[in-house]
């Protein structure tokens, strides 16, 4: 009986010992690598730059008849590409109203809490990012600059 008591208490431990030593670490995700990871590689266009000039909480995208979008309607076709060396790339497409040419490297980065980017020399907080959108604002003469990609 107190041999077999012993066989079963080792076949408990070795078993026991066996499933936590097989078990994998799962390495959890910073925040800094999630969002790295959501922007970088990817053709990103720009849909608005600019101020929410009646502060109603809306953008204005229409950048022929508003005042808040700032961008000239020739950009709104480039790709900008954010690479993980901290540079970004525009690559200027020209297919409505071509206005410019390729351009870069220009330095960004993202800040190590994943919440921040430095672009365009500001550092912004960033307030959507998701596979589809990045969108963040910096506060510029007590006012709120938004800047927005999409894919």
């Amino acid at each position: 009986m107190k041999n077999m008591l012993v066989c079963i208490s080792i076949l408990l431990v070795a078993t026991i010992t066996l499933t936590t030593a097989c078990k994998k670490d799962k390495k959890t995700q910073t925040a800094y690598q999630k969002n790295l990871q959501l922007i970088v590689d990817k053709n990103w266009k720009i849909t608005f730059n600019g101020f929410d000039a009646n502060n109603d909480g809306i953008l204005d995208y229409d950048f022929h008849f508003g005042n808040e979008n700032s961008m000239a309607d020739c950009m709104i076709d480039d790709h900008y590409i954010f690479k993980a060396d901290s540079t970004m790339y525009i690559k200027a497409l020209g297919e409505t109203n071509g206005c410019g040419s390729d351009g870069g490297p220009f330095n960004w980065c993202l800040t190590r809490d994943g919440k921040k980017v430095f672009y365009a020399n500001d550092t912004s907080e960033i307030i959507v990012l998701n596979d589809t959108m990045f969108r963040f604002k910096v506060t510029v003469d007590g006012e709120q600059l938004y800047t927005e990609f999409r894919r």
